[in-house]
């Protein structure tokens, strides 16, 4: 009798140790598969933002045109202009240097780059693009 108990035993801890590992590693893979999806939703998210930005940089988005000595940039899509060409005398007027697309374009490159290493980098070229 205590035979048949123990080999009753050793049968139920056989059949119940696999379900108990079987268990741990349902979980470990759960928990892989989580971590799985959270990185496709990102790497979807970015993806979907890349998009966005060539579609932004594929449009013939600038646009030029005259009006008195200067020669003017248009954003089209974001409406914005910008002095591209004028009088060597112009040049030498502080808000004529403040409106150039140099300026501009190195404002917006400096903006993009805050809390990055190289913001220091811009911010130098920043300042030499906007004075004088």
């Amino acid at each position: 009798m205590v035979v048949k108990q123990g080999i009753v035993l050793i049968v139920l801890v056989s059949l119940l140790l696999p379900a108990c590992v079987s268990k741990a590693k349902y979980e470990e893979l759960e928990l892989k598969l989580e971590n799985q999806k959270t990185a496709t939703e990102l790497a979807q998210q970015n993806l979907k933002d890349a998009q966005g930005e060539i579609q932004k940089l594929s449009l013939n988005r600038y646009s030029t045109y005259q009006h008195g000595q200067r020669r003017w940039r248009l954003d089209t899509s974001t409406g914005e202009t910008c002095i591209l060409e004028t009088s060597v005398a112009d040049w030498h007027q502080i808000g004529t240097v403040q409106e150039s697309c140099s300026c501009q374009d190195a404002t917006e490159r400096w903006a993009g780059a805050a809390g990055t290493r190289g913001e220091e980098t811009l911010k130098k070229s920043m300042d030499l693009a906007c004075t004088i």
